[in-house]
């Protein structure tokens, strides 16, 4: 290696130091987690189904499974309404199907008087749910 060469790589060698540290620094603290839930929202025919319906359920899903978003690959929320004109006492039906890496599907199920009231009911059974299989998961492999 030439004089010229040695300079060069001594002085880029502090550079190189630094620059591993500030990106180090901010790959860390800056890079948000990607969240990969996809969450897919269904209605029958007796249930209109509104942007504002479809942001609703999806901000309530995703606000709900918080804790388990990266496991979640897919969330599939079907509303639908039992008795349609007829009315009803419980006739809105809320099931929630969640896709976890690796594992079966995890189905939970509500009816109630309305579509708001099946759905809470629905991701409070679907927590419940989650935590009763990762809690098995976690006594099978606690290193994980």
């Amino acid at each position: 290696m030439g004089e010229k060469q040695k300079r060069f790589a001594q002085q880029a060698q502090p550079l190189r130091d630094t620059c591993s540290i500030g990106i180090s620094h901010i790959h860390h603290t800056q890079t948000p987690i990607q969240n990969t839930m996809t969450i897919q929202v269904n209605t029958d025919k007796n249930i209109e189904s509104t942007e504002n319906m479809e942001a609703y359920v999806t901000e309530k899903i995703e606000s709900g499974f918080t804790h388990f978003a990266e496991k979640i690959t897919r969330v599939e929320v079907h509303i639908t309404d039992q008795n349609a004109e007829k009315g009803g006492v419980d006739d809105i039906q809320c099931k929630i199907e969640a896709r976890v890496q690796g594992l079966q599907p995890v189905l939970v199920e509500s009816k109630n008087d309305t579509m708001h009231k099946a759905l809470s009911d629905a991701i409070n059974k679907m927590q419940a749910a989650l935590r009763t299989v990762f809690g098995k998961m976690q006594e099978k492999h606690p290193n994980k």
